[in-house]
């Protein structure tokens, strides 16, 4: 914990009278340590995570995975009277609409620990996601009366999914107690995805017959 009593102006926010600076350090304790976490929200919303480390003299070794689900509608309604040139016509267009999304992040590695100053730790990381979106949408066209002139179906299913991964290589060289270091860091990234949407859209005249 240090205390800074004429803080710069980096901390200017924070006033004049001084502030708290907390550093954290990593723990050194040799053994296994872990924790696992669930949790739900409304509108169907699900999330866990599960985290597990091991620590044994120079290497530590870690692994990190959580999940997120959701499952999300609406519906969209307009009902709309339409006058042009004293003609006077109805619309009235109903959508109703799905979303499902399934998250996935993997982060696992190791931290070799060459001595008090040098550091050297490997990370990769995964991420895979899936979404589904449905969406039916009806709209119909009607004179002022009521009766029905024409009447439009439209489906939309679109399905995405997207991964990525990524190679982390990070060396760590400190030299003295005023927290001042050397980081070099190495990263490779993959990404890749894809998308597949069908729209079906259906019109009828007044007797109910497909026309288009």
């Amino acid at each position: 914990i240090e205390l800074i009593t004429n803080p710069s102006a980096r901390y200017d926010a924070e006033g004049n009278a001084g502030i708290i600076n907390i550093k954290l350090k990593k723990g050194k304790t040799d053994g296994l340590n872990g924790s696992v976490e669930a949790a739900y929200g409304i509108l169907n919303i699900y999330n866990g995570n599960a985290e597990i480390n091991y620590r044994k003299k120079k290497v530590n070794v870690f692994a990190d995975y959580s999940v997120n689900y959701s499952k999300t509608g609406n519906q969209w309604i307009e009902d709309r009277t339409i006058t042009v040139n004293n003609t006077t016509t109805n619309y009235k267009f109903v959508s109703n609409r799905t979303q499902t999304r399934l998250n996935n992040n993997l982060k696992a590695g190791l931290d070799y620990i060459i001595n008090d100053k040098n550091t050297l730790t490997y990370t990769a990381r995964g991420h895979y996601s899936h979404s589904r979106w449905n969406s039916n949408s009806v709209s119909q066209h009607a004179d002022s009366v009521g009766d029905e002139l024409a009447k439009y179906n439209s489906v939309n299913n679109t399905l995405s999914n997207n991964f990525s991964v990524t190679n982390d290589i990070m060396y760590v060289r400190k030299f003295d107690s005023t927290d001042r270091e050397l980081d070099i860091d190495v990263n490779h990234t993959y990404v890749s995805g894809n998308e597949n949407a069908v729209l079906n859209s259906m019109a009828y005249d007044t007797a109910g017959n497909l026309t288009a």
